[in-house]
């Protein structure tokens, strides 16, 4: 975990992954623009694409620092981003190639490693999908993270060509079994489970995953909240698919999920969250809350009378009257006996 917490802005570079608006328009002096709404790539229009993405990721390669490198990124991203029309699938097919065949290359050099996969991971289409694979097994657990992510956006378009849908599988489930990383773990399982939402396997992983998160929580907030409510809306996802589960199942989710929203809520009370992660905490209070009447079968941890704007201190009352405060025990104890009351964050 110590490499998330030294990087606590990756992720929220992972939302604005296109964006750098310091670097204004497209850069006039580059290469040709080409023309994302063609409904036909030909010899011309490929070497056009070719010959601007060839020049973007030398851009990134010879990059001094990792704001130029964001730039490059940029030029390439927003051709698909910021014109008149989206881009065509004809076009996107041709242009998800080529920025996997050029940028690649740059996933082996770990100055340019992480900002050449998010370009990659970006592009949505098919055609990145050897890449993408590629980077599951990248030494850098950034890369692997943003290519499981990548190739979860395009599993939904492969599942329509079967043969690379269950490679792509195959690659997931074989990068997930020696996974170290919780944090990619969860990129993982998350990719898998919108592929695959009914295969039963994936709860116990899930639940692995959430196990090793806890186990240092309480020690130190995650730094990647954004992933923690993720991976908590899909376990809330196959605890509803399925039938009820066993109880030993269940009281290992719950006692993990209680956990989650217990630590966060007590972080957040005590003013111990970055600017970043007070703007999710609700919502990771919420999912988890969402999830354990998904897994206990009940409506009774649900947080509707509350908002991300309710004072932190109400917030943990209640949630300390769901799961439980030190010797006094909660609801959960009530539906579930011997289920732990979550641990006290230490004083800061």
């Amino acid at each position: 975990m110590q490499f998330w917490r030294s990087q606590k802005f990756l992720l929220f570079m992972a939302i604005s992954a296109v964006a750098l608006h310091a670097g204004g328009t497209l850069h006039a002096a580059g290469p040709a623009l080409p023309d994302p709404a063609a409904s036909a790539v030909g010899a011309t229009e490929q070497q056009t694409i070719q010959t601007y993405v060839a020049y973007y990721s030398k851009k990134m390669a010879d990059a001094d620092n990792s704001k130029q490198m964001v730039r490059a990124r940029g030029h390439i991203l927003r051709i698909l981003h910021e014109t008149g029309h989206p881009a065509s699938a004809i076009f996107l097919n041709s242009y998800g190639a080529i920025v996997g065949q050029e940028f690649s290359p740059l996933l082996s050099n770990p100055k340019t490693a992480l900002n050449a996969v998010i370009t990659i991971a970006q592009i949505d289409d098919i055609s990145t999908q050897a890449a993408l694979e590629d980077g599951l097994s990248n030494a850098s657990p950034a890369v692997r993270y943003w290519s499981a992510r990548g190739l979860g956006e395009i599993l939904p378009q492969l599942a329509a060509i079967p043969p690379a849908f269950h490679q792509a599988l195959r690659r997931l489930e074989g990068a997930l079994k020696v996974e170290k990383d919780p944090i990619v773990e969860m990129s993982m399982c998350h990719a898998l489970v919108q592929a695959s939402p009914g295969v039963p396997y994936l709860f116990s992983t899930i639940l692995h995953v959430l196990t090793r998160l806890t186990s240092t929580y309480a020690k130190q907030p995650p730094a990647t909240l954004p992933v923690c409510r993720m991976i908590v809306d899909d376990l809330a996802g196959l605890a509803a698919h399925g039938g009820v589960l066993p109880r030993n199942l269940q009281v290992a989710a719950l006692t993990e999920l209680a956990q989650i929203m217990s630590f966060t809520a007590q972080y957040n009370q005590a003013g111990l969250l970055s600017r970043h992660q007070k703007l999710v905490a609700f919502d990771v209070i919420s999912s988890c809350g969402h999830a354990m009447d998904q897994v206990g079968r009940t409506e009774d941890f649900s947080l509707r009378q509350f908002t991300s704007q309710s004072d932190p201190a109400a917030i943990l009352l209640h949630v300390n009257h769901l799961t439980g405060s030190q010797n006094q025990p909660g609801k959960l104890q009530s539906l579930f006996a011997k289920l732990p009351i979550p641990a006290r964050i230490p004083s800061k």
